[in-house]
């Protein structure tokens, strides 16, 4: 008996390190995207004061900037979609182990 609650344990702590590692990887990206996006912008607000005389088009570059910022956030969605599919299927893994332990 003492044996199966060690393993059980066991099982519950996996699940928590591989929960936590899911989250965390979670946070990182979040906080990569808040940080691209920060100085996306700011290197936008050098390009049009540096180019304000120019007599190229600055719409056209703030437009295949947004344009480069959906596709980030496209990409970075995706990631965060696959990190929460993995995480219920590891949620489903975990269950499914304790089931087939306790019986």
């Amino acid at each position: 008996m003492e044996k199966k609650q060690h393993r059980q344990q066991e099982l519950e702590e996996q699940y928590d390190e591989e929960a936590q590692r899911i989250r965390q990887q979670q946070e990182k990206l979040n906080e990569q995207f808040i940080h691209f996006r920060r100085e996306t912008g700011r290197l936008v607000e050098k390009v049009m004061h540096f180019t304000k005389n120019d007599s190229w088009n600055n719409q056209r570059f703030y437009q295949a900037m947004e344009q480069s910022n959906r596709v980030i956030r496209q990409s970075t969605n995706h990631y965060m979609q696959q990190l929460e599919e993995k995480a219920r299927e590891l949620t489903k893994h975990h269950q499914e182990k304790l089931e087939n332990f306790q019986e």
